[in-house]
């Protein structure tokens, strides 16, 4: 079970910086300040807390890029945000799982961006370009492609775009869904780490985790029917298509009843 809340946290020096920030290195010490819109159903809150109404603050997308292109070697966004993001130096939410920076945000109708206050559900993940890593390069653009042609292949993932004036890869969340008044719900989702009950530190087939065989075996368990076990016999082509050599059982198609697309794929 505790697996299960841990492959909700950011992994490596994002954690990190969390940690750091909010004084515990406990998984539910961090939950209890980050857990307002995970990658899931679950909106978790301390005891006796209800959440708020939803609350979304506009923004610019140049203000994004400006703070983008300013950043720090380090987490993204690893220091609060001035005037005119954040009147309180309130952080942008980072909250999301995995090891890659990322921004959490609502596009809202007419396109511009706005940052989810408190517990408001987001509606879409900024991934800029990944720093840092020998040999890796215009990861954003290289995702975006490469999700889109998934797309095409009728592969079934997360609509993906190109975000110009951030230069980031813009992904609609396929956990959220507006209801009949334009509301956003959340949709549960499992990654295989979560099916298998293994932490995130073992995410990798070579480091002792969930194998193709055993992702197969977790579907089969939950009651997944055939298609979906197609569907990752034809990620796992794919992703040899591509030459993406980074999958693992946090990338790989999520779980949701009825539907299970992936979040990230591109070449390394």
């Amino acid at each position: 079970m505790l697996a299960y809340f841990e492959n909700l946290l950011p992994e490596g020096d994002l954690r990190h910086h969390l940690e750091l920030r909010h004084h515990t290195t406990t998984v539910f010490g961090l939950l209890k300040a980050i857990g307002g819109d995970t990658a899931s159903g679950f909106t978790l809150l301390s005891p006796g807390e209800s959440p708020a109404p939803p609350h979304y603050r506009p923004i610019h997308w140049e203000t994004v890029a400006e703070h983008l292109q300013h950043r720090e070697r380090g987490p993204l966004f690893s220091q609060p945000f001035s005037q005119p993001f954040s009147p309180h130096g309130e952080e942008a939410r980072i909250s999301l799982a995995g090891a890659q920076n990322k921004l959490l945000l609502m596009v809202q109708p007419d396109g511009s961006p706005a940052i989810p206050e408190g517990s408001a559900p987001s509606s879409h993940i900024l991934k800029p370009d990944i720093q840092g890593l020998k040999g890796v390069w215009t990861t954003a653009l290289n995702e975006t492609f490469c999700m889109q042609l998934a797309a095409e292949l009728g592969l079934g993932v997360a609509e993906a775009s190109y975000q110009p004036e951030t230069r980031a890869c813009l992904l609609r969340r396929y956990d959220r869904i507006s209801d009949a008044q334009g509301k956003l719900r959340r949709l549960h989702q499992l990654d295989f780490c979560q099916l298998a009950g293994t932490p995130s530190l073992i995410k990798y087939e070579s480091d002792g985790g969930p194998s193709l065989v055993r992702c197969r075996e977790l579907l089969q368990q939950t009651g997944a029917p055939a298609k979906d076990l197609q569907r990752l016999i034809g990620w796992l082509f794919f992703n040899l298509l591509i030459g993406n050599n980074d999958s693992h059982a946090k990338t790989s198609p999520s779980f949701i009843p009825m539907k299970a697309p992936a979040w990230r794929r591109f070449t390394t």
